[in-house]
């Protein structure tokens, strides 16, 4: 019996039904993933500024604006090359939200997910506090 229903569409009606069951959910799924899309990119865009004592808090965890020889952003981990790791506390790193830190010689990588940005730019300008 569906067949007979099938059978008895116009080609305009069967057009339409295929359009309506196959295309338009695959553009609306486009649709979805531009908003997406967009609404992060105007989100990692916002510059969030950061309190001064967090630069001094930071700098005393590291060892020193010295102790920093370069500071590097991969994805939601910074990456801080040392001078002496001795001298970072690695247990206030983890008081400052710091997830997953992994010392390499003398490298410290620290996940700390969505502030990663704004603890990269604290670190970069500790940095900077030397030239």
């Amino acid at each position: 019996m569906n067949l007979n229903i099938i059978l008895a569409l116009t080609s305009d009606q069967l057009v339409w039904m295929l359009l309506s069951a196959f295309v338009l959910p695959i553009f609306a799924l486009i649709v979805v993933a531009l908003v997406v899309k967009f609404s992060k990119i105007t989100k990692t865009n916002v510059k969030l500024t950061v309190p001064d004592d967090q630069n001094e808090l930071f700098e005393e965890t590291y060892g020193g604006k010295d102790n920093i020889i370069e500071v590097n952003k991969e994805l939601n981990r910074v990456s801080v090359m040392l001078q002496d790791v001795e001298k970072v506390d690695l247990e206030k790193l983890k008081e400052l939200g710091a997830d997953g830190i992994l010392v390499a010689g003398n490298t410290i990588k620290c996940s700390f997910k969505e502030r990663s940005e704004n603890i990269y730019q604290i670190l970069l300008s500790i940095k900077g506090k030397d030239k």
